[in-house]
């Protein structure tokens, strides 16, 4: 099942939401929706790159995380939004 987290951290514990996802799908996929044109980046949910999300790093969630613990649904997220996504090259993806 597909998850998509989008908006301010503190809106409705949006980042909490996102945090206890990862931490309860350690083994699924992350697509990060970078803003500017650039495609979306795909990755493991342990990535340091989007876990765990710290506040000091950045809105994790202002801009959107599709989740989900199935690597075709979240490319195909990404296929319909007009994008490939581009893979992580820090994490096994």
């Amino acid at each position: 099942m597909l998850t998509i987290f989008e908006g301010v951290p503190d809106q409705e514990g949006m980042l909490d939401r996102y945090r206890t996802w990862c931490e309860q799908n350690p083994h699924g996929y992350i697509l990060n929706v970078r803003g500017g044109g650039a495609p979306p980046m795909l990755h493991r949910t342990k990535c340091s790159h989007v876990f765990p999300a710290r506040p000091e790093y950045g809105d994790f969630t202002k801009k959107p995380k599709v989740c989900s613990t199935d690597r075709r649904e979240v490319e195909g997220w990404s296929s319909q939004h007009g994008h490939a996504p581009v893979l992580c090259s820090s994490c096994d993806v």
